[in-house]
Formats: C-alpha cells, sequence, structure tokens
C-alpha cells in the first residue's frame, strides 16, 4: 500500500520532498534552514508531517515557526506512562472493538510539553499531557510525537498501539485522485 523509502539527512534529494505525501522527521539532531525551507513549500501545499524529536528544540521550534503552529517548550524528565487513548479520533476510529481497560501501558523517561495551534490529542499521558498530538492546517496536518522512541527512552515501538498508528497515519495521507469532476 505504500512506497516507503528511509534517507539520512546528508543524502536528502530535496527535488523528491514535493512528490512525496507523508514525511517523517526522525529524531534529526537539528533540521537545517534548507530543510526547513522545503518542508514549509511540502507542508503548504498539503504534505502530511510526523515529528519525532531529539533534544535539540531551538532546530525543531524554528521549523514550528515557519510552518506557524506553535512551539515545543521544554524537555521533561519524568517516567510516565502512556494511558490515555482518544477512541473517537478519525485515527484510532474503527481500530479497537471495544474500550480496553487491562492494556499494558507503554511509558516514557523524558517527553517535550508543547503549545501548539488546533491541536488535538490521539494518545496522551497519566498527566493528560498529548503524547502523540494532531496539528490541522487548512491545507494538511503535523503528527507531533512528544518524545523520542528510541528503546533507551520509551518501549512504545513494543506496544501494540505503534501499528495502527502509523498505518493509519500513512492511510491519511495518501491523496486519491477526485472520482468525478463537473
Amino acid at each position: 500500500e505504500f512506497e516507503f523509502s528511509n534517507t539520512t539527512l546528508q543524502k536528502v534529494n530535496y527535488n523528491s520532498i514535493e512528490k512525496r505525501q507523508l514525511i517523517i522527521l526522525n529524531e534529526l539532531k537539528e533540521i537545517p534552514s534548507s530543510l526547513i525551507t522545503s518542508l514549509n513549500i511540502f507542508f503548504k501545499k498539503g504534505g502530511h508531517l510526523i515529528v519525532i524529536p531529539n533534544s535539540n528544540i531551538n532546530s525543531y521550534n524554528q521549523l514550528f515557526k515557519t510552518l506557524s503552529i506553535g512551539n515545543i517548550n521544554k524537555l521533561t524528565k519524568d517516567t510516565l506512562k502512556i494511558t490515555n487513548i482518544n477512541f473517537k479520533h478519525p485515527l484510532l476510529k474503527n481500530v479497537f472493538n471495544k474500550k480496553v481497560n487491562n492494556f499494558q501501558y507503554p511509558q516514557v523517561q523524558t517527553y517535550f510539553t508543547s503549545s501548539f495551534l488546533n491541536s488535538s490529542n490521539i494518545i496522551s499521558f497519566e498527566n493528560s499531557e498529548g503524547f502523540i498530538k494532531q496539528i490541522k492546517t487548512n491545507e494538511s496536518k503535523l503528527f507531533w510525537i512528544a518524545s523520542s522512541l528510541n528503546t533507551t527512552n520509551s518501549n512504545f515501538k513494543n506496544s501494540p498501539l505503534i501499528v495502527p498508528v502509523f498505518y493509519n497515519i500513512g492511510l491519511q495521507s495518501i491523496k486519491l485522485p477526485k472520482l468525478n469532476y463537473i
């Protein structure tokens, strides 16, 4: 269903960014200004982004400022469980047959607090801070994951939530042609 390509920051083909429908920024140490410019054009034209942070929030805040969607506030060191699932969110609608109570919740060691415009929590921590947020604009969507997903910081990769979340983000990012025209 998906055509996936993986590249390092040094080998990014900036000309191919506009041809993508979904781009995942996975724990980049720094986002160069040239990439921020390309991602801004991509985002304004309806492209979707998933942002998984690294510890350098200045670089990420520069991206978010350019996209006019808000900012990251600070890194918080606190072990928290990921306990709240928004079953009504379109991303998780029809994923679960019923609300699950005996779920082995994943956890994180550190996370970022944030202030985003037009955001909704898809999955939240036990303190109600958003773990995965969707930030919507008229043209596109950005999915913010408040913590790095590496195994030293989080066990979310081992959670049964990871597959439906990323799969459904991928499905929602596919741009289908119109079925009819007037």
